[in-house]
């Protein structure tokens, strides 16, 4: 749940943000600015940012440090919805591994 109130907090007005399975979250936004990939690495940052942080689960403190985060992006009418959540699920996915290494 304080993953959920942090990305939220950290997003903008219009953006949506919505848990997508267990332990992972979907943000929707329309910004151009993150269209190259310059854009979408300073939104991967601050995603992580905004995930970082001491969770308190019952007697067990987790001092986690951040999420992987998949960030894509795609212009109207590009694709639809489940592809382009396949391609944010691949992208996370290469972060997880990338991080195992």
């Amino acid at each position: 749940m304080k993953v959920a109130a942090n990305l939220c907090k950290g997003m903008r007005e219009g953006d949506l943000v919505a848990r997508y399975g267990g332990d992972e979250f979907v943000v929707v936004m329309q910004a151009e600015s993150y269209q190259d990939v310059e854009g979408r690495n300073e939104l991967r940052d601050r995603v992580d940012r905004l995930t970082i942080d001491r969770y308190q689960l019952g007697d067990v403190t987790l001092n986690y440090g951040g999420a992987s985060v998949g960030v894509i992006s795609s212009l109207p009418d590009e694709e639809d919805v489940l592809e382009l959540l396949s391609r944010a699920d691949a992208a996370m996915y290469e972060v997880k591994k990338k991080r195992r290494h």
